[in-house]
């Protein structure tokens, strides 16, 4: 048997661990609170019941475990460790518990006991190398991502097929904003998991697509994208992503295409009616902006905001001026504070013939935003043509051409 082929092997193992876990990862909110209760109080065993082996009550631990009767094998796991405080599976066991249950504090303490006892790791045993990956796991959950990347570290070192010690890097990178050496590990766990076959790719190429957005290569997240909706083409949320990204990229109807097969498979996703609203408006067809714009102020939902705005400005490009005033009206009473809707108030106004209101909406707009050097120009054109004292055939002021989603 290769060295590689051994590898594997193991990481089938540990990725069954890992998957008797998250399997019951949800749901376990009485058993974790029961479970916070038992673990408080201190517990006296029986001599009868610490004359079994600390390896036998472990094994009982985990089937009472894998069955979810979390308080029987919590109990079991403690007996083993009070039978042998040096047995080293107890704690690993007993951490596995926690993590399932949410305790990532006292199941780091549990792995970094398992490790302290086993100071030369098997790396062919799957449960050596578990108390370094969960130990990872859980200062990631815990959002200790430093700390997270040196764990995972050791498992790579231990085996560096393990796909998934890769992708828990990239994700603490990530929340680091270190988006490059995510973009890497991200790399690193889809062509691992392309050789072993063992864990699907789609959840790597979703992480990386999200790292390629926050530096900006959309067409590169559109890729990534793709690939994971070869693997999940229902998922609505990845359609919205890579139809955002498709609208930085200026495709709008790859965009749209992407936002209308979103409301197919979910007609009611509010989201996504803001985004087809926004798309229209950047392909021009702001009727049909408007229209999924009402779609989103019919709900009573986070997006109406975004929606009076993007109503607010297709409504200037179609001359409905005093609509336009209306809905940024809307808007800042929902967010008094938005220099932006200040500022596109004030072009409305503006267009309307209302200098003195335009001038002192960009005077606000400028109170909140002191680094808008175009609200400047604009606060001049107001005040030029209120000192003007007429009404004369001026040039349309254009509000901003793009909405992004």
């Amino acid at each position: 048997m290769t060295q590689r082929t051994k590898y594997l092997i193991i990481q089938k193992q540990i990725l069954f661990c890992f998957l008797i876990i998250t399997l019951f990862f949800f749901g376990c909110q009485t058993a974790n609170s029961d479970l916070q209760k038992e673990t408080a109080a201190e517990t006296h065993f029986s001599e009868t019941e610490l004359s079994i082996s600390a390896e036998q009550l472990t094994k009982l631990g985990a089937k009472y475990s894998e069955e979810r009767n979390d308080l029987t094998a919590l109990d079991y796991f403690n007996k083993a460790i009070q039978a042998d405080p040096a047995y080293a599976l107890a704690y690993t066991r007993r951490g596995m518990l926690y993590v399932r249950t949410k305790k990532y504090t006292e199941a780091i303490k549990d792995f970094e006991e398992a490790i302290q006892l086993t100071p030369d790791p098997d790396r062919s045993s799957a449960m050596d190398i578990i108390p370094y990956l969960l130990h990872g796991v859980c200062n990631y959950e815990l959002g200790n991502y430093e700390q997270a990347i040196e764990s995972l570290s050791k498992v790579i070192e231990m085996n560096s097929y393990y796909s998934d010690a890769y992708n828990y890097q990239g994700m603490a990178y990530f929340h680091l904003k270190k988006y490059q050496e995510a973009i890497e590990k991200y790399t690193l766990a889809i062509h691992v998991a392309g050789i072993a076959k063992v864990v699907p790719q789609d959840t790597y190429y979703l992480n990386r697509a999200q790292a390629y957005v926050a530096i900006r290569e959309y067409m590169k997240s559109v890729d990534d994208y793709t690939e994971y909706l070869k693997i999940n083409p229902n998922n609505v949320f990845v359609h919205i992503e890579r139809g955002s990204s498709y609208n930085f990229l200026e495709q709008y109807n790859e965009a749209l295409s992407d936002y209308l097969q979103a409301l197919k498979l979910e007609p009611d996703l509010i989201l996504a009616h803001l985004a087809c609203g926004m798309v229209y408006y950047n392909m021009g067809r702001y009727e049909e902006s408007i229209d999924a714009f009402n779609q989103v102020l019919r709900s009573d939902s986070i997006f109406m905001i975004y929606a009076y705005g993007g109503r607010g400005m297709a409504y200037m490009f179609l001359h409905e001026y005093e609509m336009a005033v209306n809905d940024f009206t809307q808007g800042l009473r929902l967010n008094p504070m938005e220099a932006k809707t200040y500022k596109n108030r004030g072009i409305a106004y503006l267009n309307w013939g209302k200098y003195r209101e335009a001038v002192n909406d960009f005077n606000e707009s400028m109170r909140l935003d002191t680094n808008d050097s175009e609200t400047y120009q604009l606060w001049e054109e107001a005040n030029k043509r209120l000192n003007s004292g007429s009404m004369g055939d001026y040039e349309f002021v254009m509000p901003p051409l793009k909405l992004n989603t």
